[in-house]
């Protein structure tokens, strides 16, 4: 477990509907930077106070088990969230998601029903 004494300096809200959350902290150890450095990019267990933890409360921090971020996801909000990703990196003129999401959607569904036998 890291311990870092930090500021909440930004919060926002994404149309994703996650959150975007940044903190500002003093100068970190070079050790404290390794071991962020280590969590790039990957889901962990964020526990934020006031004042300190309690050894009671790391513990119980501690005891809490990160699962696979996809595997708690259903099949259509990862699909949703790849679009949402493709859409970020080129909107194809789109310019909100919403009508871009329905836009792929409307492609997936076309290609699997041209998959289908006919009748």
């Amino acid at each position: 477990m890291i311990t870092i004494a930090a500021i909440v300096t930004s919060i926002k809200s994404r149309v994703d509907k996650s959150w975007s959350i940044t903190f500002s902290t003093p100068e970190l150890s070079p050790s404290q930077m390794m071991d962020l450095g280590s969590m790039n990019g990957k889901e962990c267990v964020l526990g934020i106070n006031l004042n300190a933890f309690t050894q009671s409360e790391e513990k119980l921090i501690d005891e809490i088990k990160v699962e696979d971020a996809d595997m708690q996801k259903s099949p259509s909000q990862r699909l949703r969230a790849v679009i949402f990703l493709r859409w970020k990196d080129n909107s194809e003129g789109y310019n909100d998601f919403n009508l871009y999401y329905a836009y792929r959607m409307e492609k997936h569904i076309t290609n699997e029903k041209n998959q289908l036998p006919p009748r």
